[in-house]
């Protein structure tokens, strides 16, 4: 074991131990928390002792920081010598000069201004050169065959200025490519025939409008209107040719020709028309129609294109809807038809027929008198045009099903889950184009005799007044507003009713929900707005009896006299019960007013009752009937 050396003996360094040193507390939050000052690093304690270095006393208060030519390298630290002195004093002279004189605080901004301008002055200068001619030519430099250097260095290659000269010669020689190409173009085609070109022009335009097709040598045309289907059917197509040149000029406005079929080489008109079977002559055969069978290929010749394609695809649509409408007459059972000469006669109801006329008219430029209602032939126009323009098959979508919980009966029962009756019902297509158009003509006839009606009534009623507006108009169903009302009695309402007019019937709905039905007949609409009439004078007569403290003993609406026509009566007397009035309201005539007078007896009440008087309604006073019945009930208050 080796000996341990004794304290006297032992050599080494003296420690002292001392505790660590904590960080000081900045401060102690509301909950508690104690924030810490963290203590100093090596460069935060030199960074502290650098602020404290007064840096003007060791390199003079004339000395600029940047200024590196004050203390030259290598010199030593004793004072500056005479050389040194005036070289100083000759720096500080030229800054002092360089700077200016102070302005005051905006020297700064006017520094920076003066040197944006002298980079403005510089760009100028540089755009000046740019834009000579001569500095924007290809320099020799760009092509070594063209210049007497036969090596280019690889510095001169790979500097932006060799490429951009190299880029701009590869594009003035495109463009003198291009340019000698748009020479040689025009030269073509100013040589080439103008008759060709204004034969393009027009079949240019022609394919604007029209489907076109070439087949080899010939082009045809379509004068089909059906954007479903086949196109370019054989009966339905057109040539296009060029027009000769006659004694060697053109006319520029007819260099294109077509030529249409013959059967289509005629102009046609559909018209639809109301007639009443009054045993008249509904299918003589006008004179005049027969001119278009002596068509001339000729005079197809003379006409523009344009009208003549027109014409010709508007005599196809008036064909092939007259087609259509005799086919379907045909197969009705409900209904009778009758087709001769061009004529399509259909009944409608009562004594009223539909006719349907096809005319044709020669192929020649002039206006055509239209004939028949012209309301109900846009009608059928439009609605075999949608017929055509809709896809009535929907196309055929692959879809994932859902998994549902729903049994399996409603799965088989079709889209949506829904009854087959109402899938069955769903499927049916639109009705047939005549049966439309019937409707259509029904519904006509009967908004024209509920207007005339409600006309009439408004213009012969001055008192109460009517009024009435269309809430709702279209081909097969229209309602109008009728509101009934009294001059200067706004408190007592107005009267209000709905008359709907379908393709079957006149109905009038009132706010009450009560439906007086019409049917066709016109006089039956009458009676009931007469007797809506009353019915306002009925309402008008309450008001004003308890507005004057009468009683009202009866008001009877379903009324009627001896004959058995409405009359709806009302029936009132004062308080003491010693005068009486009677008033009849009638559908077609004026009021009926009666007054009774009664003497009250002492002891056995009303024993002398005269009969009741009647009134003259126009001789009394007021300008109203409410005014008249007014001052009456004021007269025999007492």
């Amino acid at each position: 074991m080796p000996e341990v050396p004794s304290s006297s003996s032992a050599s080494g360094v003296d420690i002292s131990l001392e505790t660590t040193t904590e960080w000081q507390i900045q401060e102690i939050g509301f909950d508690g928390q104690e924030r810490y000052i963290t203590p100093m690093v090596f460069s935060d304690h030199v960074a502290k002792l650098a602020h404290k270095i007064e840096w003007r006393e060791l390199i003079g208060a004339s000395a600029s920081y940047d200024d590196t030519n004050g203390v030259e390298p290598g010199a030593e630290s004793e004072g500056p010598t005479e050389a040194k002195k005036a070289k100083i004093a000759a720096a500080t002279e030229d800054e002092d000069r360089r700077r200016g004189p102070e302005t005051g605080p905006w020297q700064s901004v006017a520094k920076y201004l003066h040197q944006s301008l002298q980079q403005i002055g510089v760009l100028l200068d540089s755009l000046a050169v740019t834009r000579q001619q001569q500095y924007l030519m290809a320099r020799p430099v760009a092509d070594p065959s063209d210049t007497d250097q036969a090596v280019i260095t690889q510095q001169e290659q790979d500097s932006k200025h060799f490429q951009w000269i190299v880029k701009r010669k590869a594009l003035a020689d495109a463009g003198k490519v291009l340019e000698q190409a748009l020479e040689v173009r025009k030269q073509q085609v100013t040589d080439t025939d103008a008759a060709q070109d204004v034969f393009l022009k027009q079949l240019r335009s022609l394919r604007e409008r029209w489907r076109v097709k070439k087949i080899g040598n010939v082009i045809l045309g379509d004068l089909g209107y059906r954007i479903f289907g086949t196109k370019f059917l054989p009966n339905e197509t057109f040539d296009i040719r060029r027009a000769p040149v006659v004694d060697g000029l053109l006319n520029p406005h007819a260099s294109l020709q077509v030529q249409v079929p013959r059967d289509l080489m005629r102009r046609a008109t559909i018209s639809v028309s109301i007639e009443k079977d009054d045993m008249g002559a509904l299918f003589d055969e006008e004179v005049s129609s027969r001119a278009f069978r002596t068509a001339d290929e000729e005079i197809m010749k003379t006409i523009h294109w344009s009208l003549a394609l027109q014409w010709a695809q508007e005599t196809l649509l008036c064909r092939d809807i007259f087609s259509l409408l005799t086919k379907q007459a045909v197969e009705m059972e409900d209904r009778f038809a009758v087709l001769k000469n061009g004529v399509l006669v259909v009944a409608l109801h009562g004594e009223y027929l539909l006719k349907i006329r096809l005319t044709y008219h020669p192929f020649t430029d002039g206006e055509i008198p239209q004939k028949g209602v012209v309301y109900l032939g846009r009608c059928l126009r439009q609605m075999f045009v949608s017929d055509q323009s809709t896809r009535w098959i929907k196309h055929r979508v692959f879809t994932t099903m859902p998994l549902t919980d729903a049994p399996k009966s409603l799965h088989m029962s079709g889209l949506k889950a829904i009854p087959a009756e109402q899938v069955e019902q769903l499927s049916k297509g639109e009705k047939p184009l005549l049966t439309r158009t019937i409707q259509v003509a029904s519904h006509f006839i009967l908004v024209k005799k509920a207007t005339a009606i409600l006309d009439q009534i408004a213009a012969r009623c001055e008192d109460p007044q009517i009024a009435w507006r269309w809430v709702r108009s279209s081909r097969m169903q229209s309602c109008a507003a009728v509101v009934i009302s009294t001059r200067n009695y706004d408190n007592i309402g107005r009267l209000s009713f709905h008359v709907r007019i379908t393709t079957e019937r006149i109905s009038i709905f009132t706010r009450e929900a009560q439906i007086i039905d019409c049917a066709r007949d016109e006089k039956q609409l009458q009676r009931a707005v007469e007797y809506l009439i009353c019915q306002h004078h009925l309402n008008s007569l309450s008001y004003i009896c308890r507005l004057n403290h009468w009683q009202s003993l009866h008001c009877n609406q379903n009324a009627a006299d001896r004959l058995g026509n409405p009359t709806p009566t009302f029936y009132a007397t004062n308080q003491w019960g010693t005068r009486a009035i009677y008033v009849q309201l009638h559908l077609d005539k004026l009021p009926t007013v009666n007054v009774k007078r009664s003497e009250a007896g002492k002891l056995n009440g009303l024993v002398n009752q005269d009969g009741f008087v009647r009134l003259d309604y126009q001789r009394l006073v007021g300008s109203s009937f409410c005014r008249k019945i007014e001052n009456l009930f004021l007269m025999m208050h007492n």
